[in-house]
């Protein structure tokens, strides 16, 4: 009883038994492995899909900001255009002469002649020279010079029977034309300088919008009134007297004033000249008007009066 008792049943069949839990703890193990390696290809994969779709974003966001500065660049220029293209009805243009000396006439000849009218600035004069050169025939041939307002036939002796080259020194201002004398055979130059005191200013109406309508349009020879015109007040941005002219002599010019009905006197548009021009008037001068042209007996001009509406 005692030998069955001390008989270890159970230590020898627990050895020398074949292990049945090692391949189950290593067939548990081995998923518990492969199961970590797959939760880390996934975090791979979403950590990867996360950073592109992250990249993704942010390139969306910077090319919607890029595309809103664009949006806001084009409708920046798109005011500035408007701005622009803001019409003004007559625009001014400038040119900054102030202190500086230009050529106001220039001739040349032989013998005693009158030279043509022309205008010192009056608005913008700071004084005007006459610059000549002088080439006598004899050792007793001189030179003398007059200025003469015109219409007058007389004038005041600026360089008085001289001999030799120089230039004289004005502070008049307004039309002129020289008187040279001298003999026959002796030759001149004159030269004619203003110096300005402000910029030149001229006006040019802006077409780029409205319509052209002719309001008149007249031819003549000689001194002659015009019909009466109608600038019209409605939808104006201005009008303007279009002129040719072509004198019967050296000294002829043409003189235009716009005048209104019953008056008998007006405005000076054109003062003295010899040669085709325009003048323009803003959408301020309106109403009922005609021209007085005024020159010699033998000059033909022409004049054509049109209107910009808006």
């Amino acid at each position: 009883m005692t030998d069955k008792q001390n008989v270890p049943v159970t230590s020898e069949p627990v050895a020398n038994s074949p292990v049945t839990d090692a391949p189950a703890v290593d067939s548990v193990s081995e998923p518990k492995g492969k199961k970590s390696k797959v939760w880390l290809i996934v975090l791979i994969i979403v950590l990867i899909l996360l950073c592109l779709g992250i990249s993704a974003i942010v390139f969306f966001v910077r090319n919607m900001s890029t595309d809103t500065i664009s949006d806001l660049s084009d409708t920046n220029e798109q005011v500035d255009e408007i701005d622009e293209s803001t019409d003004t009805t007559n625009l001014s243009e400038s040119s900054d002469l102030a202190g500086k000396w230009v050529d106001v006439y220039s001739e040349s000849g032989q013998g005693s002649k009158n030279t043509k009218i022309f205008q010192i600035d009056r608005d913008n004069s700071n004084g005007w020279q006459i610059i000549y050169t002088f080439a006598g025939s004899s050792d007793t041939s001189t030179l003398s010079i007059d200025s003469t307002s015109p219409p007058l036939t007389y004038g005041t002796t600026v360089v008085d029977h001289v001999y030799e080259n120089g230039e004289v020194s004005l502070d008049e201002d307004g039309p002129y034309y020289l008187t040279i004398a001298t003999d026959d055979d002796s030759s001149w130059t004159i030269q004619i300088k203003q110096l300005m005191n402000d910029q030149i200013l001229t006006n040019v109406l802006d077409d780029s919008t409205g319509e052209w309508a002719d309001i008149l349009s007249d031819e003549g020879i000689g001194s002659q009134n015009t019909e009466v015109f109608q600038i019209s007040k409605d939808n104006s941005k201005g009008w303007e007297i279009v002129y040719t002219f072509q004198g019967s002599s050296d000294t002829s010019t043409l003189y235009i004033e716009y005048v209104v009905p019953e008056l008998t006197y007006g405005t000076t548009v054109v003062e003295y000249v010899y040669e085709g021009g325009t003048f323009t008037f803003d959408e301020t001068t309106t109403g009922s008007y005609y021209l007085r042209i005024g020159t010699d007996d033998n000059s033909s001009w022409t004049v054509e009066i049109r209107q910009l509406l808006d």
